[in-house]
This record gives C-alpha cells, structure tokens and sequence, in this order.
C-alpha cells in the first residue's frame, strides 16, 4: 500500500508539469503601416469597454421614456409652484425673500463669523501658552578645560566684558595642577 501511495503522488505531480511551462499570451495584431492613416484599430477590449457604456446609456434613456410616457401631466407637484413653462422648458423661478428674512439671514452669518473668530483666537491663545519661554535665551553650556593660568586670565577677562554669565567646569585633575602653578607663580 505504501508503495501504491508513492505512485499515486507522483502521477498527481505529474500532471502539474504542464503548469510549470509558461503559455505564449495572445496578442492580437496591431494596425498595419499602409493602413495608419485610417487611425487607431480597435481591438475586442476596446469595443467591449465601448458597447457596455452604450448599452449602459440606451437603459438609462429607456427607462427615462417610460417614465415619461407614464406620467400624468394633470398630476399636481409642489415643485410647480416654484417653476414656470416658457417654450416648452421648465424654469425655477427664484424664492423672492421680504426684509425679515433678509435681515435674519444677515444676523445668522454674523453670528456664524463672530463664532468662528472666537474658536480661532482660543486656538492663538492655546499656542501662546505653550511658547512662553521661547523669548528667553538659552543658558551657555560649553565646557572649556583650561591648561595654563594666562587661558585662565582670558576668560576671566572675556567674562567682565560680556554681559552673560558662562560656566567654566575644570577638572578636578586639571584643578590641582593649576592650585599648584599659582602658589609656585
């Protein structure tokens, strides 16, 4: 039985090395050189894509005629009261709105922009509010180690002359040395 199961296995591989050969895609001839002139040559993609939108559009205008042909023209439509029939076009006439309204239109989008200003300078002011200490400088944080008592005298100098203050860290080894050139200075 093992051996029959081996067998079958492989027969069923068998039948997918037909898969693994790449088939040749069909393409189909393009315009001929002597026939340019007459322009694009429409291939079957092409007309399809053009039938489905015609037949598309003769549903639609079929569907819009039986519409029509059912209509009752002695129907009343609220719409009827805003149009007017001039050449066989319907016009909508515009709504014609007395002063209260006119008024009461205008108040509205005051108060709609009075609104908007607001929201925008709570926004201006939410943003101020995080931006309080961008004006203040920031702290000089340059370390300078200093070998020699005349770099030392420099700076001290270049610290009198300029109105911020600058932090000088020297090491504790370059510290004893110093101590120890001033005494012997």
């Amino acid at each position: 039985q093992l051996f029959i199961s081996k067998i079958c296995q492989f027969c069923y591989s068998m039948s997918s090395f037909k898969n693994l050969i790449p088939k040749r895609k069909y393409r189909e001839r393009g315009q001929l050189s002597n026939r340019q002139k007459l322009g694009f040559l429409e291939k079957k993609k092409d007309y399809k894509v053009r039938a489905v939108n015609r037949h598309q559009k003769e549903d639609s205008i079929r569907k819009l005629q039986e519409k029509a042909s059912l209509r009752n023209p002695n129907e009343f439509y609220q719409k009827m009261t805003k149009t007017q029939v001039v050449n066989g076009e319907i016009i909508e006439l515009g709504q014609r709105k007395n002063a209260k309204e006119k008024i009461k239109d205008q108040t509205l989008n005051i108060n709609l922009v009075g609104l908007r200003k607001t929201i925008e300078q709570k926004k201006i002011e939410k943003m101020q509010a995080h931006l309080h200490l961008i004006d203040i400088p920031k702290p000089n944080t340059h370390i300078k180690f200093i070998d020699s008592i005349n770099e030392l005298n420099e700076l001290e100098d270049e610290e009198s002359q300029s109105p911020v203050e600058r932090e000088v860290e020297v090491p504790r080894a370059n510290y004893a040395k110093l101590t120890h050139k001033m005494e012997n200075f």
